[in-house]
């Protein structure tokens, strides 16, 4: 999705089952960067403590037809794991 209207969101939490709006779970919005010409392939998060974190990611755009624009929104990716030292 590389229009100005697109981008991702990273959902990450310290407990497995990371989804949209659960309890403990931040969000991290990734928009489209106009100098790029697209949303940046990568974002840093800042002030993880030591433990193992959860991810997902899901895109974001908007799809222009003939009866107007349409929002659209990726599945949620499978979910990640890391152990952070």
């Amino acid at each position: 999705m590389n229009s100005p209207d697109s981008g991702y969101t990273v959902y990450y939490g310290t407990s497995a089952g990371v989804q949209p709006g659960g309890a403990g779970v931040s969000t991290i919005d990734v928009p489209y960067d106009p100098e790029l010409g697209k949303p940046p392939t990568s974002v840093v998060i800042e002030n993880i403590v030591t433990g193992r974190w959860y991810f997902r990611v899901q895109a974001y755009g908007e799809l222009n037809t003939s009866s107007g624009a349409q929002q659209l929104t990726s599945p949620l990716s499978p979910e990640s794991s890391f152990k952070a030292p």
